[in-house]
């Protein structure tokens, strides 16, 4: 088959399964946001890739960092009208797509249905709950047009997809449209392209956390995300000469802990990087001793951090404040590899933390768990076989 697969944020686990989608024999492009700022996976062309991969940056004129709802839609309509002009261009058989707003989505999938290719939304957040359960919080007037924009958008979108691949469960009750077309399939990390890494790296080296322990949050700092909970640990060990609180991200929490960071005087056990590169990512794990997942309470139906995948490959414990029903949550405990408490919770959070630096050997156990339900979970190959399943379906419907 000729697939594209579209991912606007440029992740690693979305590379990885286009690697093994064209090691089939398939030709796949992959199509990703290269200007985008925000953590980004191996979206080139490596030693042993097979020649029917290929690899389509979308470049909107260098790095874009969003800090406004107005920004992000402009953005994302320019994206969305450029991969669109790539899906017209190559001609596949089919169109997976995702990790994009809705913006980016209407365009592509408009394309499509004008050509009789299969169009397929790959699920990642139920935007419409998002926008009803947060933006309305956080911006009460425009958060409500936006909120009814989004869901208006996002029924649409799912009534006329040919398929949608929804990454939990619990998203299926937001589906209103036929479930038989309808498949979940839960996410993963790039397992072979996060192995565990020494403590002492040249990493941690390299910015001053060799002899020191260390709680790394690593990812995007969004709405859903409370930062002030990596504030308030700061705050808690400060007087421990040891403690260090690592954030390496961007977007409009990392900017609120900047300016937390300045009214407290500096906070010198904040340590504040902005995202780093994809190769780096497995060091930046191993100079962990602890890592870190939020999440607010209203986002637990529509989103599973997918930086939690990622730190199960690291073979490190895991402190995540995010409600109990969410995916992540479940595996994480279910799988012994940290401990959860309630995102509106900052006492249990710092305590939890604390408790886990000073609990070396509960933290070597936890993050064994963890790579242990990895290694059995992220298997690409049965993973490959499901989508590979559903596109040869659409293609045969298609004639």
């Amino acid at each position: 088959m000729k697939i594209l697969v579209h991912d606007f944020a440029g992740h690693a686990f979305t590379a990885e399964l286009s690697r093994e989608l064209a090691q089939r024999g398939h030709s796949v492009s992959h199509v990703f946001n290269s200007s985008f700022y925000g953590p980004k996976g191996a979206n080139e062309i490596k030693e042993g890739d097979p020649q029917t991969l290929t690899f389509h940056p979308i470049d909107l004129g260098g790095k874009i960092e969003i800090t406004s709802l107005f920004k992000r839609r402009k953005v994302d309509l320019q994206h969305g009208k450029l991969a669109a002009d790539l899906v017209r261009k190559i001609r596949p058989d089919v169109v997976l797509s995702g990790n994009g707003n809705l913006d980016t989505q209407i365009p592509i999938q408009k394309v499509c249905r004008e050509l009789g290719i299969p169009f397929v939304f790959w699920l990642q957040d139920i935007v419409g709950v998002a926008g009803r359960n947060i933006l309305i919080k956080k911006l009460p007037v425009l958060g409500f047009f936006v909120a009814n924009y989004f869901e208006s958008v996002e029924r649409k979108l799912f009534a006329k997809s040919d398929h949608i691949i929804a990454i939990a469960e619990g998203f299926l009750p937001h589906i209103h449209t036929d479930h038989s077309q309808v498949s979940v399939i839960g996410n993963w990390a790039a397992l072979k392209e996060l192995p565990p890494k020494d403590r002492k790296n040249e990493w941690g080296a390299k910015h001053g956390l060799h002899d020191t322990k260390n709680v790394i949050y690593s990812g995007t700092l969004g709405l859903k995300h409370n930062p002030e909970l990596l504030v308030q640990l700061a705050l808690a060990t400060r007087e421990d000469p040891e403690v260090r609180v690592v954030v390496c991200s961007g977007a409009r929490g990392f900017k609120y802990i900047q300016e937390r960071k300045e009214e407290l005087g500096g906070l010198p056990n904040l340590v504040l990087l902005p995202f780093q590169e994809f190769a780096d990512v497995p060091l930046v794990f191993g100079t962990a001793d602890l890592v870190v997942a939020l999440l607010e309470p209203d986002a637990g139906i529509f989103s599973v951090p997918s930086k939690v995948l990622a730190y199960l490959c690291a073979k490190r414990p895991i402190l995540m404040a995010v409600p109990l029903e969410n995916l992540s949550a479940e595996i994480v405990q279910g799988s012994g590899a940290g401990v959860v408490v309630a995102p509106s919770d900052t006492q249990a959070f710092v305590a939890e933390a604390q408790r886990l630096l000073k609990d070396e050997s509960l933290g070597k156990e936890m993050g064994e768990k963890g790579r242990a339900y990895a290694e059995a979970t992220f298997n690409l190959t049965m993973i490959g076989d499901k989508f590979q399943g559903i596109f040869e379906s659409l293609v045969r419907q298609k004639g």
